[in-house]
């Protein structure tokens, strides 16, 4: 290792001074991704761990997740290129060394791959360890967005004091075991097959969609009693990512969490539309979507996604109702051409909207107004035009005691504009 001494003075300081931060780049970074567990770098970024005791792939892990955001030298400065190859390939022979898997199928629960597993805590904490249990943000029930220097960093939501009660309980013996939720990620990397009853994984990546702090917990209660008896009844279930928001969607029937968030998941002919729109190469890059409040308010956006998709059912008369596809392009190439559009009468507020938090055209709520403009415009030949008129005669309040102008009263403001213009 090049300039050993000096890399660890670097981390060691940058962990005294920012140890929180440190955490959630080495949570997101190391531990949802299953290349480390929480405990150990819960010890790193506590110092109880000295930096002396990491071997050097550790090292290059947790140098490689936080230089960006502090703006340190390249990993090269402190390591060969031959120990970040062994630090990578480690990893990948640790992933391929974990397979085949081979579980016990209990029951199947419904048709399709929808199966009943169990699992030992023990042999659930050998699977995070090979990184085979990954958390993945796109099939979470609730992220939380942080600032770090410059850099905006989505976490899956934690709280690791309710892990440590579990891990208590866990370790006493007087811990109820619930199920959790497992999803094989179809994504073209993976191989899995059904023989004698048990299912068996020779490659792909399971994604735990709910039981993030028992799992974790679970961690916990091995460190205080390695021999604890306990199993957990895994609802197995095999898709792609959408499947994965479905089941999620439909936890929150069970679970009440962040409605904006799961709202987002939610498989309807709106939030197609909205997908269409958002994943566009060609819609400005000024729109920045985000699926919770929490998110805009640390600077990952402003456009809330469920407000988006909302005002495009209600706006449209979509809610209940199915259309092709050819329609829904249609729909949502309008859309792009529209947004696009207001976003030239709009530019200086748009690029920099949390400067702008406190006026109408950037606050939650505007998108029902906004939406419902362009449901007027919709194939009219003169709608550029129209549109000027409509934005010049706009008067909404900033806000309402500090507090986003409601819907109820942006769409009845516009509604009353548009009726004078388009007529």
């Amino acid at each position: 290792m090049i300039e050993e001494q000096r890399l660890k003075e670097i981390l060691k300081n940058l962990i005294k001074k920012n140890s929180k931060e440190f955490l959630i780049l080495l949570k997101t970074e190391l531990v949802d991704t299953g290349k480390m567990q929480f405990n150990v770098i819960a010890s790193i970024c506590n110092l109880s761990l000295p930096l002396d005791e990491l071997n050097t792939n550790v090292l290059v892990w947790i140098y490689e997740s936080v230089y960006k955001v502090y703006k340190l030298p390249y990993p090269e400065t402190f390591f060969t290129k031959q120990e970040i190859r062994d630090a990578d390939l480690f990893l990948v022979k640790r992933f391929q060394s974990t397979y085949p898997l081979k579980f016990k199928i209990l029951d199947t629960l419904a048709y399709g791959d929808q199966y009943l597993i169990t699992q030992s805590v023990q042999e659930i904490q050998s699977l995070r360890e090979g990184g085979v249990i990954q958390w993945d943000k796109n099939m979470q029930r609730e992220n939380v967005v942080y600032q770090i220097g410059n850099q905006l960093i989505a976490s899956i939501k934690y709280n690791d004091n309710r892990a440590r009660e579990i891990g208590d309980s866990i370790a006493n013996g007087d811990f109820y075991a619930n199920s959790l939720r497992w999803h094989l990620v179809l994504n073209g990397k993976e191989k899995y097959y059904i023989k004698d009853d048990y299912l068996i994984i020779e490659s792909g990546t399971i994604a735990e969609v709910d039981g993030q702090h028992r799992n974790r917990g679970a961690e916990y209660g091995l460190i205080q009693n390695p021999n604890v008896f306990l199993k957990f009844p895994i609802l197995f279930t095999i898709g792609n990512v959408e499947n994965g928001q479905k089941i999620i969607y439909q936890e929150e029937k069970r679970s009440p969490l962040v409605k904006s968030h799961v709202d987002s998941y939610k498989q309807t002919v709106a939030n197609l539309i909205t997908k269409d729109v958002m994943y566009d190469s060609g819609l400005d890059p000024v729109y920045k979507f985000c699926k919770t409040e929490q998110a805009i308010n640390a600077g990952a956006g402003w456009v809330l996604e469920s407000v988006f998709i909302e005002s495009i059912e209600r706006v449209y008369k979509l809610k209940n109702i199915s259309l092709s596809v050819k329609k829904r392009k249609e729909i949502s190439s309008w859309l792009i051409i529209f947004l696009n559009e207001l976003a030239d009468h709009f530019y200086e507020d748009f690029s920099s909207p949390h400067r702008n938090k406190n006026k109408w055209n950037t606050s939650i709520n505007v998108w029902r107004g906004f939406i419902f403009i362009s449901s007027k415009l919709y194939q009219l030949p003169n709608w550029e035009e129209l549109l000027s008129k409509i934005l010049k005669n706009i008067d909404f309040k900033n806000t309402v005691k500090g507090k986003p102008e409601s819907i109820t009263n942006i769409l009845n403001s516009t509604r009353k504009v548009v009726d004078e213009i388009v007529k």
